[in-house]
């Protein structure tokens, strides 16, 4: 009698083992699941993100370029880098370099011409 409730204690334990493991793998699974959604519209989000800055960024550096252009037509001293090459899109460090060299000679030359223009 007392071996029958002890093989019946233990089979219900089992059993609750097994549920309780089963609703864990299961907990996990959706736990799993949900993160992998989540990963893959964050890895949209920064698709997305990263087209805009790129679409961005070309659109400053055209008008950087525009800038430059028109004021090495009647400068001294022209810009020696006007265009960038299609090469510089995948160096965002390039780009920036190239970027910041032209704003520079953009700022020297309006310095120049505002000198000129008051010596006049």
């Amino acid at each position: 009698e007392l071996m029958k409730h002890f093989k019946k204690e233990k089979s219900e334990a089992e059993s609750h083992i097994r549920m309780l493991k089963e609703k864990y793998i299961s907990t996990e699974e959706e736990h799993l699941r949900r993160m992998e959604e989540s990963r893959l519209h964050l890895k949209d989000q920064l698709l997305c993100l990263e087209t805009e800055q790129e679409s961005i960024l070309g659109v400053i550096g055209k008008e950087i370029d525009e800038a430059c252009k028109t004021f090495s037509r009647d400068s001294l001293e022209k810009l020696k880098v006007l265009t960038s090459g299609p090469q510089l899109h995948y160096d965002p460090h390039r780009w920036l370099a190239e970027s910041k060299t032209k704003l520079q000679w953009l700022c020297e030359e309006l310095k120049e011409r505002e000198s000129r223009e008051r010596s006049m």
